[in-house]
């Protein structure tokens, strides 16, 4: 419920319709302990990372994020960017297969533009880690997929609202159900409002190729036709500003809008957005898990085991309201995993490069 909900925290087990990995047997762990520091050697390895759309600033923060944990370790990361465009991001993996990395990161492609890449990647042996979002892997082509639960974000959002809203309430919905975690995430807020006794009155399936001017006319269209709709859901980040810009335009400032992840545009929002909220996670935590899944297997040869690292480094959520976000940053500040991760890399005598400061904001 709210009261837990408005902290930073670590909800444990796995949302309905979030398919996870088992973790390894007990005997498959991976022993951990003192060592001698700098005894333990690091291959050097080359890890091919495409982005989906690189212009996300969510997938920028994890790129970045990425990148100086695999520094630390001395390995090199060639990013590519498919710009959304299926044509692209198939050209980008399969010159990553032609290149013969050591590794395959894929920031939430869809198999479905990738699946020839896939496939001679998984006949090589290369490991395939697909970070921060949920994809379809009908080849069960992937080694791990980590991201934070979308199912418990959508949840945390109704909950939010459960609490704020006065009984009988309607709300508009804004949903993108072409994307599988975006799907969860919404299924899972339209299914807590109607179990508090919310009813959605009007849905709308957002155009991402034009996605400012739909927000604008959709949400006007949908107030315009519910006009005692209390609040506005959005299954996305991006749409945020265009609502409250909208709202503060036609002076419904009391509606609430509620929207995902801390990034410049949505906390510049916030300030002018008074009843704007985000629920927000650290994405780009799963940059430093997938560079930790490699390290071990490669120098220990430990199971891909994504149930695995998330047990050992779980994600928190938080809801973001104007009141609680920290001035002056452009993102929500969660812990710094990256320091996390190296001092228990330097505890396992691992020789490492030294660690650069974080690139997104921390605390």
């Amino acid at each position: 419920m709210l009261a837990a909900a408005c902290t930073t925290s670590r909800p444990s087990g796995n949302a309905a319709g979030e398919p996870v990995a088992a973790a390894p047997a007990a005997a498959s762990a991976v022993p951990v302990g003192p060592a001698q520091p700098d005894s333990v050697p690091v291959p050097k390895k080359t890890i091919g990372l495409l982005q989906y759309v690189g212009a996300s600033y969510v997938q920028k923060q994890l790129t970045d994020e990425l990148v100086r944990a695999a520094t630390a370790l001395g390995w090199d990361v060639v990013v590519k960017d498919g710009q959304g465009q299926p044509a692209l991001i198939a050209a980008s993996a399969q010159a990553f297969v032609q290149s013969n990395v050591d590794a395959f990161v894929s920031i939430a492609n869809p198999p479905s533009a990738i699946q020839a890449s896939l496939q001679a990647f998984h006949d090589r042996g290369t490991p395939i880690i697909g970070v921060a979002g949920i994809v379809q892997d009908p080849g069960g082509f992937f080694d791990a997929i980590l991201r934070p639960s979308d199912a418990i974000q959508g949840a945390m959002a109704a909950d939010y609202l459960e609490e704020s809203l006065a009984p009988g309430s309607t709300i508009v919905a804004q949903r993108l159900d072409g994307l599988l975690g975006v799907k969860i995430r919404a299924d899972a807020f339209t299914s807590g409002m109607d179990n508090y006794g919310f009813a959605t009155v009007a849905t709308h399936q957002m155009d991402v190729s034009n996605l400012v001017s739909d927000t604008i006319s959709s949400v006007r269209d949908q107030l315009t036709a519910n006009p005692k709709a209390a609040a506005v859901y959005s299954s996305i980040d991006s749409q945020f500003g265009p609502i409250c810009n909208l709202l503060n335009e036609r002076g419904q400032t009391s509606v609430k809008v509620l929207a995902m992840y801390t990034f410049p545009d949505t906390v510049k929002a916030l300030q002018t957005c008074p009843n704007g909220v985000i629920i927000d996670s650290p994405n780009w935590w799963t940059g430093w898990q997938a560079v930790d899944i490699l390290l071990h297997h490669w120098t220990k040869n430990a199971p891909f085991s994504a149930a695995a690292e998330t047990a050992k480094y779980p994600y928190p959520y938080v809801v973001v309201t104007r009141d609680t976000m920290p001035p002056d940053l452009p993102s929500y500040p969660f812990e710094d995993l990256g320091a996390t991760l190296y001092s228990a890399w330097k505890a396992e005598g691992y020789h490492l490069a030294p660690l650069a400061p974080p690139t997104v904001a921390t605390r």
